[in-house]
């Protein structure tokens, strides 16, 4: 592959796989139960910030050679259109599961909700931020989301 070839490529397929292969990991730490504690959940974690923070410098430094510079409000703006629509679509499920399941105030979701529909969920307060809140892995959306 020539550097202009590389240059116009909008995916990296195998980094697409990566990153999925990171997700999984997470998944099956989570939901394996003991028999795949040997899978460390973080391990997929940092894998998948790591190629989101390689593909993020790759786009800025494309924009740079493009136009010179580097708009931030624009890398904000294509983040947020990226990520917001099903972010609150998951959100709105979960939401309408939890009350389907008469758990919502049981599981601290009026407290938290707050928290998630202004993606500051990072910043959850350590009651509503338990193992016990459907939800509450999203703050790595918060960390990692704006990268890619």
């Amino acid at each position: 592959m020539s550097h202009e070839d590389y240059l116009g490529m909008r995916r990296f397929p195998g980094l697409d796989g990566l990153r999925a292969l990171a997700a999984t990991m997470v998944i099956f730490f989570h939901f394996g139960g003991p028999n795949w504690t040997w899978l460390s959940g973080w391990v997929g974690v940092y894998l998948f910030f790591v190629l989101s923070g390689f593909l993020i410098t790759t786009l800025l430094l494309r924009e740079q050679d493009r136009t010179g510079g580097i708009s931030l409000s624009n890398f904000y703006i294509r983040r947020v259109f990226r990520i917001l629509p099903p972010y609150l679509v998951i959100l709105g499920g979960i939401v309408a599961f939890v009350i389907l399941r008469g758990e919502f105030h049981s599981r601290d979701f009026p407290q938290a909700l707050k928290y998630y529909l202004t993606f500051l969920n990072e910043f959850l307060p350590a009651a509503t931020h338990g193992a016990d809140n459907f939800f509450s892995g999203s703050w790595t959306l918060g960390s990692a989301s704006m990268m890619r």
